[in-house]
């Protein structure tokens, strides 16, 4: 039993993990955008 709970939250955590990275690229990609969006409003 607690073998196959480790498994599923080994499997649960790789693939959380590699969401979380992908998500980190995207919001960084986004974030540089929305940043200079700021900044140019701020500007304004």
């Amino acid at each position: 039993m607690d073998v196959i709970v480790a498994e599923k939250y080994q499997n649960h955590d790789k693939a959380f993990i590699s969401i979380v990275l992908s998500f980190k690229l995207k919001s960084i990609q986004l974030g540089t955008r929305m940043d200079r969006n700021l900044f140019i409003d701020k500007r304004r």
